[in-house]
């Protein structure tokens, strides 16, 4: 590694060491899409050093669906006592104490003040602190996590390798060729009518002769049970509480993929899958999913009709 005089964190206590690091330990505590916008950032640690073991501490169903793989192992956020570094004093666990100490490198996109200082105690290589703050952005959020990494010198890129179906073809759940939306979000002020989505489904299936499925996980109940989705659901066109591993599947067979601005929006983006991703509350200059196969709608003033989205979509098709 070469270091730089100006560390980006004021909590980075330990010298980047000039030799690449053998143990690596990330800690990216975000939702679904906050830790796709970081793949950038860990790939580009991933490239830079590619006989280290890198550990990831996480929620580990919103990393595994990913192939390839960046890192050699995921541990569970809520798993190994690492809330204990929130508060001011120790004892700490044995098992936290003994995982930090063994790196050569860590970098945490997670914690608050206190988390960091507990880090800058047990952490005997290098650290890289800057937690994740969405609330504070006022640029692309990948960008936050690459300018993070500034102090280690390293090459980054805003690309990620293409991400392959987690599943082999004899094993995926699904046929094609059909299109896919996924009509929730996060927050639902995010969402675009859930009607519009059936509207648009008309006219794809009137244009383009594609079927199409619906995503709808535990937090998109209100719309899975919208009336207008029953005869949807009936025909086995909702497809409800798949693992994500099982929602990437389905999305890289797809034709192409409309939804709001969420993480699965962000997952057909990073799979390659051709998208529209509407964006009603939420600044898609923060927040976007980047790449030249991927179409925003953003008219939070005006609305954005179905109308709207179906040139959009011809456009990425063509």
């Amino acid at each position: 590694m070469n270091p730089k005089a100006d560390p980006a964190s004021p909590a980075e206590t330990a010298p980047i060491p000039r030799t690449d690091p053998a143990n690596i330990l990330m800690i990216h505590g975000g939702a679904l899409g906050d830790g796709i916008l970081g793949l950038p950032a860990v790939f580009s640690v991933r490239q830079a050093f590619p006989r280290a073991t890198i550990t990831l501490i996480g929620h580990p169903e919103r990393w595994t669906w990913i192939r390839p793989s960046p890192v050699d192992r995921i541990l569970p956020l809520e798993g190994i006592s690492l809330h204990r570094l929130f508060l001011p004093e120790g004892p700490f666990p044995p098992s936290v104490t003994s995982l930090l100490g063994e790196q050569d490198l860590v970098i945490s996109w997670y914690g608050d003040d206190v988390f960091g200082k507990n880090l800058q105690s047990l952490v005997r290589g290098a650290l890289l602190f800057n937690p994740f703050r969405p609330a504070a952005l006022t640029e692309h959020a990948s960008r936050f996590f690459l300018e993070t990494l500034g102090p280690l010198g390293i090459p980054c890129t805003a690309a990620v390798p293409a991400l392959e179906d987690p599943f082999p073809p004899e094993a995926s759940p699904e046929g094609g060729p059909f299109a896919v939306f996924h009509p929730g979000s996060g927050a639902r002020n995010k969402c675009w009518p859930p009607e519009n989505f059936l509207r648009l489904a008309g006219a794809v299936e009137r244009r383009l002769g594609l079927p199409c499925r619906y995503l709808a996980g535990e937090a998109d109940r209100w719309i899975a049970d919208h009336p207008g989705f029953r005869a949807a659901a009936a025909s086995g066109a909702v497809l409800r509480d798949l693992p994500l591993r099982g929602v990437a599947s389905v999305l890289k067979q797809a034709r192409f993929y409309a939804g709001n601005d969420s993480g699965i929006s962000h997952m057909a983006a990073a799979l390659g899958v051709p998208s529209v991703v509407l964006f009603l509350t939420t600044n898609p200059g923060i927040w976007r999913p980047p790449g030249d196969h991927v179409r925003i709608l953003y008219r939070p003033s005006e609305g954005i009709a179905v109308e709207d989205v179906v040139p959009a979509i011809m456009k990425i098709l063509s």
